[in-house]
């Protein structure tokens, strides 16, 4: 990457959370060429050589013995010669070379952030007059702090399992006050009738729980609060899809401080609805969110009566905080990818 004719070395990412469709369409729509994933270079090379030899020699000698020649000569004779030998060879090498490159993820989005920065696509979100210039569909960078949602949280804790025992237990222990033991012949309808109606609360408990559960959307997608250093007051409201996170812990963003690349959905506005994103409990008021509470707290409250813990720990218990709004102003952020 060059910059004002100089050479700029990005320093590597390492991403949790990638969406490689989004990644491969803006490639695409960038150069308006194919992605391509993978490419392979083959070479022949054929090498010939050739070589001329040549080997001459003369001897000398003087003879003092008969040698079996068919020209006679004495004791004293001399014997000389001449040897001439010519030869060519030539010698051809043939090799074959094959590299493949594969072109990942991780490159691309690097190609991807460098395209949107040097065309003037991709604004820096550091500060509130950043957030103020937003439109929707820009390209956004931020880097952020994580943290959950609380009700959606607790949903994951409160199973529609264990959301139905706590019911069972909650009637069964409620309704045995009101069974007259000393009427021996009522004792068995009476528990006959509990029984029925523990049985129904805890089902009914139940499936609305995994009602609340799927109208979250909890298993498909993930809402995590970016609070952006330098932007105070302000919330990047990050909507992941759970099946695009590179690692196997989809709360992994909440464990530091990470850099997010996405595209505007909706402006920034005071204290967004929790609920919005729901189906149904979009049309719950904020307001009755504080009154749910109560009615937990007091529910929990009235079923531990008689066991170690009591209202001071149920009131600890329950300090967390459901908030009915994201608190000051929010938008929202369609992730192409989270890294470090």
């Amino acid at each position: 990457m060059t910059e004002n004719n100089l050479v700029v070395h990005r320093t590597p990412v390492v991403s949790i959370y990638q969406n490689p469709d989004h990644v491969a369409g803006l490639v695409q729509q960038i150069f308006n060429a194919p992605l391509v994933t993978s490419l392979t270079v083959d070479t022949d090379n054929t090498d010939a050589k050739s070589k001329s030899t040549e080997v001459g020699g003369s001897a000398e000698a003087s003879v003092k013995i008969p040698v079996p020649l068919p020209v006679p000569i004495g004791a004293n004779g001399k014997l000389d010669g001449n040897v001439s030998h010519t030869g060519a060879t030539a010698i051809t090498t043939n090799s074959h070379q094959s590299q493949s490159f594969v072109y990942s993820q991780a490159y691309y989005l690097d190609l991807v952030r460098t395209q949107l920065r040097e065309r003037k696509l991709l604004t820096d979100v550091t500060s509130i007059a950043s957030v103020d210039a937003l439109a929707i569909g820009d390209f956004v960078e931020f880097q952020a702090s994580f943290t959950a949602p609380s009700i959606p949280s607790i949903m994951d804790v409160l199973t529609p399992d264990l959301v139905g025992a706590i019911t069972e237990f909650t009637i069964r222990r409620t309704g045995r006050d009101e069974i007259d033991f000393a009427d021996y012949d009522s004792i068995k309808g009476a528990a006959a009738e509990l029984e029925m109606k523990a049985t129904s609360a805890r089902d009914l408990a139940a499936n609305v729980t995994l009602a609340l559960q799927a109208d979250f959307r909890q298993e498909h997608t993930r809402e995590y609060y970016g609070r952006i250093p330098g932007a105070d007051g302000i919330t990047a409201v990050t909507i992941c899809d759970t099946d695009r996170f590179l690692v196997n812990d989809t709360d992994r963003v909440l464990d530091g401080s990470y850099t997010v690349l996405g595209k505007i959905t909706s402006l920034p506005r005071e204290d967004m609805p929790v609920f919005e994103r729901n189906k149904l409990l979009s049309n719950i008021a904020p307001e009755a969110v504080d009154k749910m509470l109560g009615q937990m707290k007091g529910t929990l409250e009235e079923s531990t009566k008689g066991l170690p813990f009591g209202k001071d720990q149920i009131d600890d218990l329950m300090n967390v905080h459901l908030d009915s709004r994201v608190a000051g102003r929010a938008f929202r952020v369609l992730p192409v990818a989270i890294f470090i």
